[in-house]
């Protein structure tokens, strides 16, 4: 039981951030394209 609470905890840490790193990124482009 706890071995898969524990990978269910890493795998949405996993998701998360490359969620945050993909929305950082697109934030970064609009926000370049919007000083232009």
């Amino acid at each position: 039981m706890m071995t898969i609470s524990l990978q269910s905890i890493y795998y949405g840490l996993g998701i998360a951030s490359i969620l945050c790193k993909a929305a950082y990124k697109l934030g970064y482009e609009i926000g370049k394209n919007a000083r232009k």
